[in-house]
Order: C-alpha cells, then structure tokens, then sequence
C-alpha cells in the first residue's frame, strides 16, 4: 500500500520526495544508481544533457498564461 502526503510545495510516497519539476527530476536520475547500473553512465549522461536542454528552453520562454497576466501592467 503507498501511502501519499503532501508537504509544502513537495509531494511525497512513503520516504520518497517526488520530484516537482522537470529540473529536479533531472538532478534525481542523474543521481540514481539504478539507470546508470542498467544502461549506462553514457547513456545516462546524454539523456540528462538533452532534458537540461529542454529544461533551460522552457524556463525561458514566456507562457501564454504569463503574457495575459503580466503584458498589461507595463
């Protein structure tokens, strides 16, 4: 049974802290043992090089929703 809770801004299972962004899911695979023993450090590696990459674009673009908001204030 997982039992589920939610702690300030963090999500949690158990013991586990869920990642709550794409940026910390990338730090969390990055640092398990488990995909790096079962495929590799260079593949590992190379995937969290291209989804750094994608986290870096998202964070700087500007959403739809942030344009409506914040457009009219200046």
């Amino acid at each position: 049974e997982i039992s589920a809770c939610l702690v300030g801004s963090e999500m949690c299972i158990r013991d586990r802290t869920i990642p709550t962004n794409l940026g910390a899911a990338i730090a969390a695979f990055e640092a398990g043992d488990l995909y790096r023993e079962t495929l590799g450090d260079t593949f590992v590696d190379f995937l969290a090089h291209l989804k750094t990459a994608e986290w870096k674009r998202y964070l700087s673009t500007v959403s739809d929703w942030e344009d409506r908001e914040y457009s009219t204030l200046f």
